[in-house]
């Protein structure tokens, strides 16, 4: 399975060892090269942080990443052994341009005699040089990274050769090369006598990979599997891919129809701002509505080799490609409950256990109207778990249950007969569940210990805008984000007693909350009037207004506490 494991500097790495002349292949089924800002600067960062730790510690290696390969029997036309990259492509395509900056700010040094002009310094050039190109000669220059995607190899290659980019500056290559100069530039001004030489030494002696080389793909992909899953697949979807495109390498046409189609999954994943890998996850749960034991990878490939999918990759493509456009009308729906299940993806595996059942229901063709019921229903027993405290695992098989139903044609009066297991085991009666949820919600200190206490609020203000009597407007929800925090209408701590009074118990509770960027909270601090500025132009969850003549008190808060729960309550059919 495995040819060789071996620790290389980056000079090893990309030129060969010994005799070999080497280049690395890109093959078509990998998918593009999509590093962006915080990778491209995390890259110069840990760089230079080794650089800085080495002229303190005089290390011998840093160790920047591992490559997996797939060697190649047969030499290329040009002599080169080429090694197919199943996993490293981001790191090693930036590798390559970040040593063309590195040429170019070595080139500029010369040009301007910064740097003596002796057999070190034409040394040093022709590692440049052997590391980006396989033959010194400019007419007949072959870099020694090459994708199968003819363009992406063009566009690459004008970079390393300074062609004219004008037409270019868009592409992902050109974009990243610019970062490139920025983080670097940032980096180099930070530091005191930084000499350019010393860093390319470092660069070229002291940073280090790990490539292991494999005898086949199938071997390549397995181990690409364990190193970077451990033990679970997270990022499968290049795996799914590499084994589906396999079967389809002697019919040239439908291979190309399923990577262009592989391509528009991609971005159309990107737009509704979730994984593919996850909406492959999501899919899984339509054909395996049960507790997954194997990886994702595994049961993809179940599930593509049963029935006409085993001898049609193309048509299981197809069928994914219908369940995520079942996945983005299901976002596109102008529905509350729907809207508040999306923002309990904040919880993590809570989205199992009710999106497939949704998405499942457009898949079986169920009406929207059927779909908003049965979100009403699932949202119901989700709030009922989360306030009760339970994990994922209580609700998990229910959400099972329902997808079968829904596979099953099942009308949506019987799904919504379907019970969760802690009430079809007879744990809890129903009522009983009503009744403590009330009396949690009631009591809880949501500030501090409920982790579902922002989608909460956020469902309240979804609620409150359905009644805006424009619709259209009251349709555009607008979408929770990571600077919108659960803040106090009462401060914790107010020196202003003439407008707040509240006990230490009571501050924390439900109706003592709203949300409220992070930054305008700081912002407006304690200072009552421009609190209540604020909040004035807060929609969410019925925040009051705030006003000097009305005392903030213990009765405002219970006051405030029952409205919502009782919106709450009557939103998910809880009768108090």
């Amino acid at each position: 399975m495995i040819n060789n494991v071996k620790g290389l500097k980056l000079i090893s790495l990309l030129t060969g060892e010994n005799s070999e002349e080497r280049r690395f292949v890109i093959p078509e089924y990998q998918r593009d090269y999509k590093w962006g800002k915080e990778q491209i600067s995390q890259f110069i960062t840990d760089i230079f942080e080794a650089y800085d730790d080495s002229r303190d510690n005089k290390s011998d290696s840093y160790f920047f990443g591992a490559v997996i390969t797939e060697k190649q029997e047969q030499l290329s036309n040009e002599g080169f052994t080429e090694y197919h990259l199943i996993d490293g492509q981001q790191r090693i395509t930036t590798s390559i341009l970040f040593i063309k900056l590195l040429e170019s700010l070595y080139q500029n040094e010369i040009d301007h005699n910064t740097i003596l002009k002796n057999s070190s310094v034409l040394n040093t050039i022709t590692k440049f040089r052997n590391m980006l190109w396989s033959d010194s000669i400019p007419e007949n220059k072959n870099c020694k990274l090459v994708s199968l995607k003819q363009e992406d190899s063009s566009l690459l290659k004008n970079i390393l050769t300074d062609s004219d980019n004008n037409n270019n500056k868009e592409n992902i290559f050109y974009k990243n090369y610019t970062l490139l100069q920025k983080e670097y530039h940032d980096h180099f001004k930070a530091r005191d006598n930084f000499q350019l030489v010393d860093f390319i030494k470092f660069c070229f002696d002291h940073l280090e990979f790990v490539q292991v080389d494999t005898n086949s793909r199938e071997a390549a992909l397995k181990i690409f599997s364990v190193l970077n899953t451990r033990g679970l697949d997270l990022d499968s979807t290049d795996i799914i891919k590499a084994e589906a495109m396999a079967n389809l390498k002697n019919d040239p046409i439908t291979y190309n129809e399923f990577s262009s189609k592989w391509k528009k999954l991609e971005k159309q994943a990107n737009f509704l701002e979730i994984s593919l890998e996850t909406i492959f996850r999501y899919y899984i749960n339509m054909y395996r509505p049960s507790s997954i034991k194997k990886t994702y990878n595994e049961n993809i490939k179940e599930i593509w080799n049963t029935g006409s999918f085993k001898q049609d990759k193309l048509l299981a493509l197809q069928d994914f490609e219908k369940f995520t456009q079942c996945l983005q009308d299901i976002w596109d729906m102008n529905d509350p409950y729907i809207w508040c299940l999306r923002h309990l993806l904040v919880l993590g595996k809570n989205a199992y256990t009710w999106i497939p059942v949704l998405v499942t229901m457009k898949y079986q063709e169920y009406s929207n109207q059927d779909i908003c019921t049965i979100a009403k229903f699932i949202a119901r027993w989700h709030w009922i778990h989360l306030v009760h405290g339970w994990t994922v695992e209580k609700i998990k098989s229910f959400g099972f249950s329902l997808i079968k139903a829904v596979n099953e044609k099942n009308s949506v009066e019987d799904i919504l007969k379907i019970k969760p297991k802690i009430v079809s085991d007879s744990e809890y009666t129903e009522e009983r569940l009503v009744n403590e949820f009330h009396s949690i919600l009631k009591e809880s200190d949501i500030y501090h210990n409920c982790k579902w206490g922002r989608p909460l609020l956020y469902f309240l203000h979804n609620l409150q805008i359905l009644k805006h009597d424009n619709q259209e407007q009251a349709f555009k929800f607008k979408a929770l984000t990571k600077n919108d925090t659960i803040e106090h209408i009462g401060p914790q701590n107010s020196s202003d007693k003439k407008w707040i009074q509240c006990s230490d118990n009571k501050k924390h509770m439900i109706g003592n909350l709203t949300i409220l960027h992070s930054i305008k909270n700081s912002s407006v601090g304690t200072d009552f009037d421009k609190k209540s500025k604020e909040y004035e132009k807060v929609l969410y969850a019925f925040t009051p207004t705030l006003s000097k003549e009305n005392l903030w008190s213990d009765k405002s808060i219970d006051t405030r506490s029952d409205e919502l729960i009782s919106i709450l309550c009557k939103a998910i059919d809880i009768v108090l």
